[in-house]
């Protein structure tokens, strides 16, 4: 059901590219412009050799706008469709162009989704700094972030073995593609691999939540209606741990603290926050029903969220003492420890649900979800 969820929001154009971008030394005998075409014929076969460990990159979508989207398995992966390279002139910024590029990848929108699998590699290259930097872009239905982390970790493996895959790439005529296999074993949506347990009072709530009357939406003041739907496009961690809060728990207080500093209190009584988290470290490794299945190294959607709420009066205390204030001034003493008690407490509440585990979580919820 996470997939599918995913797939709506993208379809819904609410979602469009996740990125995960890392650079790599390229070794000296790689390094200059007369080797550039053995360079790309390592990374080539580093890609198609991570794209085999994962079925998710091996797969399109079919009805899609449907109520019951599928995988469909492709018969081979063309690595030049997937595949950019951005060669740069030493003249140029590689940081502002990496930004750039990055912005127009994370913005785009994913073509062909029958017959094309939803991800692909930008890849800036510049000769003077002995540089790579590979984005990894890929539409959310197929994995969650920490997909992305596994992935260029793969890379990364390959890339430094070196090794070419020749039985199961094919050169000619200058396109480079993959033989994928017929029957790929694709990872288990987390329903199917654990239980994840409901309370009657944990039910109720979310119904409530979902389905109560529109009449009472005074009583959900953090509903941040100053900020609806777009459907165009949009373009001291020592301290932390002081605090008893990490880096997670400070940027929301941080966030907190700068967005009700712009909207007033009749426009955002109240603000609600998420975390995403992983839920790989609750799933069991080489389960009976999928023995090859090892969830830390799998991409897939194993992902939930944590909510994070802040009532009208904690608002209110943030507002007052910066709302007669050159807003340009530092934050004064007694907000910023504000900040740290709102980023402890978020801190708290990411350690709660740590705690319980996969009881009571949204995603199981979802399985109720029919469309």
């Amino acid at each position: 059901m996470r997939e599918a969820y995913q797939l709506a929001m993208y379809t819904l154009d609410q979602y469009r590219g996740t990125s995960v971008a890392c650079r790599y030394a390229i070794p000296s005998k790689f390094a200059h412009q007369e080797s550039h075409a053995d360079l790309m014929r390592i990374v080539n076969a580093a890609v198609a050799e991570a794209i085999l460990k994962h079925p998710v990159l091996q797969v399109g979508i079919i009805e899609a706008e449907s109520t019951r989207p599928m995988w469909v398995q492709l018969q081979r992966i063309d690595i030049d469709q997937h595949v950019t390279w951005h060669s740069l002139d030493a003249s140029i910024d590689f940081d502002n162009t990496s930004q750039k590029l990055t912005a127009s990848e994370v913005d785009g929108k994913f073509s062909e989704l029958e017959v094309r699998s939803g991800w692909g590699l930008l890849i800036l290259y510049q000769e003077t700094t002995s540089t790579m930097e590979i984005n990894f872009t890929w539409n959310h239905p197929h994995a969650d972030g920490v997909s992305g982390k596994i992935f260029q970790e793969d890379l990364c493996q390959s890339l430094n073995t070196q090794t070419l895959h020749e039985r199961k790439t094919q050169q000619q005529s200058g396109s480079f593609s993959v033989e994928l296999p017929r029957d790929p074993q694709l990872p288990p949506p987390i329903e199917e691999l654990c239980k994840l347990p409901l309370s009657l009072g944990y039910m109720a709530k979310m119904a409530w939540a979902e389905f109560g009357p529109t009449s009472f939406a005074w009583t959900r003041p953090c509903l941040a209606k100053w900020a609806p739907f777009q459907l165009s496009p949009y373009q001291t961690q020592f301290r932390a741990f002081i605090h008893k809060t990490t880096l997670t728990g400070l940027l929301h207080g941080l966030a907190l603290v700068s967005i009700a500093s712009q909207l007033d209190q009749e426009t955002a009584p109240a603000f609600e926050s998420g975390t995403t988290m992983d839920m790989r470290r609750f799933l069991p490794a080489n389960p009976a029903a999928y023995p090859w299945l090892q969830p830390t190294r799998t991409m897939g959607n194993y992902v939930t969220l944590i909510t994070h709420q802040f009532d009208g009066s904690l608002v209110s205390q943030i507002r007052s003492p910066i709302s007669s204030k050159d807003k340009t001034l530092p934050l004064p003493v007694d907000l910023i420890q504000q900040v740290w008690s709102i980023s402890a407490r978020v801190r708290s509440e990411i350690k709660q649900k740590l705690n319980m585990g996969l009881k009571n979580d949204p995603v199981g919820v979802m399985k109720l979800v029919k469309d």
